[in-house]
């Protein structure tokens, strides 16, 4: 009995497995069916589980199954995209040229986009960005260790550390009381090698994550929420601090969280290495989150810069590139580091009608929120789905960035 019993509750997690990895449309009467997207030539439907299709026109929006997590972000994510017709893509804002914005979107191409096509640019998630280190240069890293050029995440360079009994230290001002530290690495590990990591500030001696040969934890911490196995490749390193506490992410695993007081701050991360193991480290991103401020309407006939506090600036943008922006306004031209406003606005003399392709609503990177596009369905397989956008052009998502498709009912 108890062995019959024992295969039931396998079977159980096994169905119940089975359903989560499926994906689940939710038709114009509420009901809900699971299965999947699938393509007929120039038909999309919804197929259930047991092989009823569903056409799309009677689907409010299909939500897809998180699968095997996240991609990583093909480049750090800094600004994000507003276009007008609601549309928004987060990635990086490489330069502005003439009345092109050339931009660096998260799934890997590079844009060429029409200014008066853009609503305008923000800073990536309502925060504001403290520091963007690429390991261009290490001297601001104290026991730097060794600069190499492969693996590298991005740019031309990258840490690395192989040296046991070896403490890197990486500070940065203002301290942050309320943000995250992100921090990409590649493990090369051995038997006996041993990494662990601390962030905060002066008083932050105690490691919150540890990483080994054989797993990435957070040991000896109260809330320690579990154990990934290590592998090797690039991953992603989140470190968020709200009020009161203080949580470790890698990719999309939480794996801890510290209890904190009010004076705590996120102001360096410590790495001390042990053993003969490889780690390799880039891409710092420090950022604070902001108060909650609603997103202006652009005006008609002026460009804006919205200041942090939820200001506005109005005038022309006469310069705009990855470091600062130039205003003319009528008391003068003001150039204003990105550090010191929530975004951009360019002026609209014509607004566009809301578009009524789907809305793909899908991840840029692990931890970051979520991007829109509304854009046509070109084709769909097991690894991609590819759509045409009015401006971005032909856009190929991978499988595991997407979190949901929304149609226009009828």
């Amino acid at each position: 009995m108890v062995k019959l019993l024992r295969i039931l509750l396998i079977l159980a997690a096994i169905l119940a497995a089975a359903r989560s990895a499926a994906d689940e449309a939710v038709d114009a009467l509420g009901n809900r069916h699971s299965g999947k997207l699938v393509q007929k030539g120039a038909a999309w439907n919804f197929q259930g589980d047991a092989g009823k299709e569903h056409a799309i026109s009677g689907i409010a929006y299909i939500r897809f199954s998180p699968g095997k997590g996240t991609p990583l972000a093909k480049m750090p994510l800094t600004h994000r995209l507003l276009l007008q017709d609601g549309s928004s893509v987060s990635g990086r804002l490489l330069r502005v040229e003439g009345v092109k914005v050339h931009f660096a979107a998260s799934w890997g191409a590079n844009l060429a986009v029409e200014r008066d096509e853009l609503a305008g640019i923000a800073q990536v998630e309502n925060q504001r960005l403290v520091l963007h280190d690429g390991m261009e240069s290490l001297k601001e890293w104290n026991g730097a260790g060794e600069s190499v050029r492969q693996p590298i995440f991005f740019g031309t360079s990258a840490i690395q550390l192989r040296e046991s009994g070896k403490l890197v230290e990486r500070s940065w001002k203002p301290p942050v009381r309320a943000g995250a530290v992100r921090l990409h690495f590649n493990v090369e590990a051995n038997a006996k090698s041993r990494w662990q990591v601390a962030v905060g500030g002066p008083e932050a001696r105690t490691p919150v994550l540890s990483i080994t040969a054989e797993s990435i934890e957070c040991p000896g911490q109260p809330g320690s929420f579990g154990v990934l196995r290590t592998t090797p490749g690039w991953r992603l390193l989140c470190v968020e601090l709200r009020p009161g506490r203080l949580r470790v992410y890698v990719d999309d695993a939480c794996l801890g969280e510290v209890k904190c007081d009010a004076k705590f701050t996120l102001s360096a991360i410590r790495i001390a290495a042990e053993g003969d193991g490889k780690l390799t480290l880039d891409e710092l991103k420090v950022s604070q989150t902001l108060a909650p401020s609603a997103w202006p309407t652009s005006a008609k006939d002026q460009d804006a810069v919205c200041l942090l506090e939820g200001e506005q600036l109005f005038g022309k943008l006469q310069a705009i590139d990855p470091s600062a922006i130039v205003l003319d306004a009528k008391f003068g031209k003001l150039s204003l580091p990105w550090t010191d406003v929530r975004g951009i606005l360019f002026a609209q003399p014509k607004r566009l009608d809301a578009s009524t392709e789907p809305e793909i609503v899908f991840r840029p990177g692990p931890g970051f929120a979520l991007d829109r596009i509304h854009a046509k369905l070109v084709s769909w397989d097991a690894a991609n789905l590819v759509i045409r956008h009015a401006v971005l052009g032909e856009v190929a998502l991978e499988r595991g960035r997407l979190e949901r498709l929304r149609f226009k009912m009828k």
